[in-house]
């Protein structure tokens, strides 16, 4: 149930979106790529190794609460729709080239 993810650098983080909608929870490194986590308790100082292990450690030994926060995530990723992301991306064309 765990998608073990120590990657120091992330354009669009696909992989962790998928990983989310598929029922796995992301161990990831706190980076602005994921700044759209909805949850920060699953993020680690990025480098530090121990803490990252912690956590996959403290989420396979306690599986009630990995239940709950891959919801609490998926809940969250349903904001992501087409449009949504449509509507972002255009903003952030218009907010460069002040259109």
């Amino acid at each position: 149930m765990l998608f073990v993810f120590p990657s120091y650098e992330e354009g669009w983080s696909l992989a962790v979106m998928e990983a989310i909608n598929f029922g796995l929870l992301p161990i990831l490194y706190d980076i602005p790529a994921y700044d759209y986590v909805c949850d920060d308790k699953i993020k680690v100082k990025p480098g530090n190794v121990k803490e990252f292990s912690k956590k996959i450690i403290y989420y396979f030994n306690n599986p009630e609460e990995t239940i709950k926060t891959i919801s609490k995530l998926q809940e969250c990723n349903k904001k992501y729709t087409l449009e949504y992301v449509t509507q972002t991306f255009l903003n952030q064309i218009k907010d460069r080239f002040n259109i």
